[in-house]
């Protein structure tokens, strides 16, 4: 192109181009809505679901972890009754024997 040259632009051709690209724009955009708002918002709904219920799986969990904490705890004070029970028996019969050896050794001495 010379100094003397012009650019010749088809006004119409222009116009129809411009809206032609538009026109692609806008479903172009509006896919894109439809692709961002439908299946993300209910996968995030799922989403919510999903902790929703292992909210509800984690508290029942738990509570049962609770629950078995306190009959470990009832069963240790059970078993540490029994032990003390035990021990108590125990204590008696070794004093009872050292009563009753104590009694026997008086009794040989004695004779």
């Amino acid at each position: 192109m010379g100094d003397d040259s012009k650019l010749a632009v088809n006004l119409e051709q222009l116009r129809a181009s411009s809206a032609s690209l538009h026109a692609d724009t806008h479903e172009a955009m509006s896919a894109l809505e439809q692709i961002s708002s439908g299946p993300i918002a209910s996968g995030f709904a799922s989403l919510g679901e999903l902790f929703a219920e292992v909210g509800a799986a984690g508290q029942e969990m738990a509570t049962a972890w609770s629950a078995a904490d306190g009959a470990l705890k009832d069963r240790l004070v059970g078993t540490a009754e029994r032990l003390g029970a035990s021990a108590d028996l125990y204590h008696a019969a070794d004093t009872g024997n050292a009563d009753a050896l104590a009694l026997d050794i008086e009794t040989k001495q004695a004779s």
